[in-house]
């Protein structure tokens, strides 16, 4: 660290040096400038504070009077100048910002006294004169700038721009401008911003075969920087089409480029930039030849690998983009961009194939679905996501059935969005999916108590139904009846304008009906639910059985059979239409051919009730043991009742399907995925 005493003495040699500088300018600079050294300073390091320096500590400042700095901290005149002018440059930067442009063009014109040679800034200058109509001091200017700077070609192409924008309707002022910009092409035939004046000069003027023959006489040089090819290839691009379209390529302007990457040696950057053109024009091929022998030479260039990516992704070939992702996310496995763009293929790979198969899911043993779960989850690794990310995530391990990680990456997505009611829903429903009800009831409970403070809208009819289901399935009843209720409450609250539909409030109160008469809880008004339902929906095969079932717990039996068998026949005329429309059945409830069999065997019927039970018995697989049993029961014993003499036998129970491994959201005894 410099002592203040130090920094006082450099701080004096540095402004008196400079020169130009008043002495109560100098004092006042360097006691601003000091206070600011000490002050950061001392936050800096642990030397005294100020209350412990002595006087000797201090720098000596007098307002009159005046130290020449020694002769090492002195600077030349030309450092001086560019201080100088670096200020009056900065000065006139503010001031034009400000709107002060007569105040900005005074400091500018002082910068080029003390610069001459800075050519860019006398055309701002002269541009700035000729906006507020000083148009003849701007000439002056760059006519000054031009005798200054012979030797510089862009001394001439400034000026011919000038004369060619503010004197064009002057004839004489044209043809010096057209002279000046053939007199920079033949003194400075190595400069490609010559050529580049000079056609677009005669684009300008519609003169396309006179710009050509200025890009022959380029494109004839024997230039070695292999720079100067690239600028002309730029310009070139200008003047013919590059774009390759079938078998017309561009072969004038790949010729120039291709004079670039020749003479690039082990400039990387010169043929990365050859590399660019080819992409951008469409010729990929040539592009992944180039990149591919950048990336064999440096393979840890990252960055054209992403651009070898894009090159496979515009011919059509993923497998390649993919093979060069994965190569970059070995080389990097933090790049979460790289692992996320991985992701996506798969995913769109996958979405794909399941929306060709006709699937409102995908299939869990589709490999894309879980290779897309995975690479989102290691950019979810790398860096911190969004809450829709690990919501994603979360669902395509779900839909892998990968159960755990799906969870996993749930819970560290509910960790870093505690207030987001979404993470404790989704795990919710995560495990309901995999049919784990117990293990849904504490965040389906967490999801109420945030989105009662932040989203209530996602405490709907739907919500408390869903949360119905999983007390049922966990065997707390009367828990799933309140959860019904506040559903059935909901549904009354609805705008009459947005109501929900028939169906889904039919399917709540057959649900909270069947349950009740299942359990042989308030009987009575689970039937009355059940025939509200009905009247709803009066097609549906699922009521009408919970409906049959309601008259078999009342002991009418005979009216339960009918009531059983209208509910099958109707099941089957709805499965038939679902394949008459191409979509894809599952096998009937086994439950539903149980019930039937159940009502035949009490009201009397043993063939057709051992028929039934058979049925049930092959298409169950929950409650096996328990069917099993039942029809021993039937085929050895005799039902209660006598069958009654005038009854006709009954229809027989249909033969099962042979899909079983299809999904018919109505079948059940309570439909209740239909929600």
């Amino acid at each position: 660290m410099i002592a203040l005493k130090q920094r006082a003495y450099l701080l004096k040699g540095l402004l008196f040096s400079l020169g130009g500088f008043s002495p109560k300018f100098a004092v006042q600079f360097g006691l601003l400038f000091s206070f600011f050294l000490s002050t950061f300073s001392m936050g800096q390091s642990k030397e005294p504070k100020l209350e412990a320096l002595g006087l000797d500590d201090f720098a000596e400042i007098y307002v009159d009077r005046y130290f020449e700095p020694t002769d090492d901290l002195k600077l030349t005149d030309d450092s001086r100048h560019k201080a100088e002018a670096l200020a009056h440059y900065s000065i006139g930067r503010m001031l034009e910002k400000n709107g002060d442009q007569g105040a900005a063009i005074k400091s500018y014109e002082k910068v080029l006294e003390l610069q001459p040679n800075e050519i860019m800034l006398a055309r701002k200058t002269a541009n700035l004169l000729a906006r507020t109509g000083r148009t003849d001091t701007s000439l002056e200017l760059l006519e000054r700038a031009l005798k200054l700077n012979p030797n510089k070609a862009r001394a001439y192409i400034v000026l011919s721009e000038f004369l060619y924008t503010y004197f064009s309707d002057n004839e004489d002022d044209r043809e010096r401008s057209l002279k000046l910009a053939n007199e920079a092409v033949e003194k400075f035939p190595d400069e490609p911003e010559v050529y580049e004046n000079l056609v677009r000069r005669h684009l300008i003027e519609g003169q396309p075969t006179e710009a050509r023959k200025v890009m022959d006489r380029a494109t004839a040089r024997e230039n070695s920087d292999p720079r100067f090819w690239l600028r002309l290839g730029e310009l070139a691009k200008r003047t013919w089409p590059t774009r390759s379209s079938g078998t017309k390529v561009p072969v004038l302007v790949n010729d120039i480029y291709e004079k670039a990457l020749k003479r690039a040696g082990k400039d990387v950057r010169v043929a990365e930039a050859v590399g660019d053109y080819y992409r951008k024009s469409n010729q990929q091929k040539r592009a992944q030849e180039i990149f591919e022998d950048i990336i064999e030479k440096n393979p840890d260039r990252l960055d054209v690998r992403r651009k070898l990516v894009a090159v496979f992704v515009a011919q059509g070939n993923e497998e390649k983009a993919i093979d060069a992702l994965k190569g970059i996310v070995e080389i990097d496995p933090q790049d979460a961009d790289t692992n996320r763009e991985l992701g996506r293929i798969y995913f769109a790979r996958m979405s794909k194939t399941a929306q060709a198969a006709g699937l409102r899911e995908p299939d869990p043993e589709d490999s894309d679905l879980l290779e897309s779960a995975q690479y989102f989850r290691r950019a979810l690794l790398a860096g911190k996501g969004t809450a829709g990310e690990y919501i994603q995530t979360g669902k395509l391990y779900a839909w892998a059935e990968k159960i755990d990680q799906a969870i996993d990456v749930l819970e560290e997505g509910a960790y870093l969005f505690p207030e987001s009611p979404q993470f404790p829903l989704e795990i919710a429903e995560t495990y309901m999916d995999a049919e784990r009800w117990k293990d849904a009831v504490a965040p389906m409970n967490r999801t109420i108590k945030l989105a009662t403070q932040s989203q209530p809208e996602l405490l709907s009819e739907i919500f408390y139904y869903r949360f119905g289901v999983v007390y049922e399935r966990v065997g707390d009843i009367e828990k799933c009846a309140v959860q019904f209720r506040k559903a059935i409450e909901l549904i009354g609250k609805r705008d009459p304008n947005d109501p929900p539909s028939d169906g889904f409030v039919a399917l709540v109160y057959n649900y909270l009906g069947y349950t009740w008469v299942e359990n042989d809880m308030n009987i009575d008004e689970g039937g009355e639910l059940i025939k509200t339902a009905l009247e709803l929906d009066p097609t549906s095969g699922a009521i009408t059985d919970s409906l049959g079932w309601y008259y078999f717990k009342k002991e009418k039996f005979e009216e339960a059979r009918k009531t059983l068998l209208k509910a099958q026949e109707m099941m089957e005329l709805e499965r038939e239409q679902v394949i008459a429309e191409g979509g894809q059945v599952s096998d009937p409830d086994g439950v539903i051919f149980d019930h039937i069999a159940q009502a035949h065997w009490m009201a009397g019927y043993k063939k057709e009730a051992v028929e039934f039970m058979e049925k049930a018995v092959v298409l169950e697989k929950d409650r096996k043991e328990e069917f099993v049993k039942r029809l021993k029961e039937y085929q050895e014993g005799e039902p209660p009742v006598e069958r009654p003499a005038e009854e006709k036998p009954a229809k027989k129970a249909v033969d099962p399907p042979t899909k079983p491994d299809s999904e018919n959201p109505d079948s059940g005894k309570k439909a209740d995925k239909a929600a």
